[in-house]
Order: C-alpha cells, then sequence, then structure tokens
C-alpha cells in the first residue's frame, strides 16, 4: 500500500475483478477528511464474500454492510463495550495482567504462548464469564486462536478468488471448505453459549458476562 501511495498518491483507486472499484487512502489527512466529514458516504465496508457471507454465514459484525442489520449488531455491543462497560472489566484485565508477568518470569522464552493466555483469558471471561484458570493450551484457547487467525487471513484483500468473482460460490464444491470451517465456528461458539446458559444462575459457577446480557435479554 505504502508503495502504491508513494508513486499514485494520497488517494487512489483499483478496479478489481468483479467490476468493483477498491479505493486506497494512504495518508492520514485525507481519511479524516473523508471518513470523518463525509462518514454517512463511506461507513460501508468491501464485501468479503469468503470471510463475511461464506465462513461467517453474514453474522461478523466487522464483515456486516451498513445497514439496519449492522445498526443492531452495533447497538449491543456498544451497550457492553463503551467507556463506562469498559470499566468494570479492569479487575478481569488487572488479574490476567498479574499472571502475564509471572508467565514471562518463569517462562522469558515463551513470551508469545504469555501474551496469547492473556488475551484468550480476558476475552473468554467477558464473553463468557469463565470463572477457571485459562491456559494457552486449553482446547477452547487452541480453537478460539485457529478460528481468528483462520479469518484474517481469509479477509485479506484478494486471498480467495470468490471475492472477486462472487458468482463462483455458486459452482458445487467451490465453497465446500468455507462452510465447513463456518460450521465448525458455529459448533464452537454455541457451545460456549450453551455452558453458560446452563450455568449463570448457578451460584459461583460463572460471573455476569457479554453471553449471560444477551441470553437474560432473550426471556
Amino acid at each position: 500500500m505504502e508503495k502504491i501511495t508513494k508513486e499514485y498518491g494520497p488517494v487512489s483507486s483499483v478496479r478489481l475483478g468483479n467490476n468493483k472499484l477498491l479505493v486506497i487512502v494512504g495518508r492520514v489527512e485525507p481519511a479524516l477528511a473523508l471518513l470523518e466529514g463525509r462518514s454517512s458516504i463511506y461507513c460501508d465496508r468491501p464485501q468479503l464474500e469468503m470471510a463475511g457471507n461464506i465462513m461467517s454465514g453474514g453474522l461478523r459484525t466487522l464483515c456486516l454492510p451498513y445497514g439496519d442489520r449492522w445498526k443492531r449488531f452495533r447497538r449491543v455491543l456498544h451497550s457492553q463495550l463503551d467507556t463506562k462497560a469498559a470499566t468494570s472489566y479492569q479487575p478481569i484485565q488487572e488479574r490476567a495482567s498479574r499472571q502475564l508477568i509471572l508467565d514471562i518470569l518463569e517462562r522469558p522464552k515463551d513470551f508469545t504462548e504469555a501474551l496469547t493466555r492473556y488475551a484468550a483469558s480476558v476475552i473468554i471471561k467477558i464473553t463468557y464469564g469463565k470463572l477457571t484458570p485459562i491456559h494457552h493450551s486449553d482446547d477452547e484457547v487452541v480453537q478460539v486462536i485457529k478460528t481468528l487467525t483462520r479469518f484474517s487471513k481469509a479477509a485479506r484483500i484478494g486471498a480467495h478468488a470468490v471475492d472477486r468473482f462472487p458468482w463462483l460460490r455458486y459452482i458445487p464444491g467451490w465453497v465446500a471448505q468455507g462452510r465447513k470451517w463456518h460450521q465448525e465456528e458455529l459448533n464452537l461458539f454455541s457451545s460456549q453459549v450453551d455452558g453458560v446458559r446452563r450455568e449463570m444462575n448457578i451460584p459461583g459457577k460463572r460471573d455476569s458476562c457479554f453471553a449471560s446480557y444477551m441470553l437474560e435479554r432473550q426471556k
């Protein structure tokens, strides 16, 4: 992107295979002018056929097109991730930070595993209210990291031909792997939510969390 910006200027465009125009903004000033000054025009995002529709089933907020559904998803996330809500997560972050320091002191060469454990611990506790200690080798941690890594690779521009030619998804066999990954994701996160549903009213089993917040509002 930097090479393109230096050669063609701070704002340039590339025509993709599906005849969509990819606009590249390589400097802060024009990005602010466009995304803040004209946010109602440019607030949408590129449609990622593999990462957003096939692998995520159109359920990932990050990949949703701007519209009523995106607004509903964002409203729910904002209720649990705004400044006021984030303050309540400080004890979780502090406990995980202390464990992170201990892990690095004990095994300094394995600092990447320690950082992974920290991130996984904070995310899983906030999302699912898990009280038991979390280790980087726990199956749920391994599966979450595997899922997110797979998604980040699929979300790269040009990673899959189906992003440039969406009609490829209708060719038998082309998207089978992506749909398999989507089912694995559903199974993983559904099992976590089911665990919260079973234990949310049992004292000492789960802390209040994002999943319990959503389940309570389904009643």
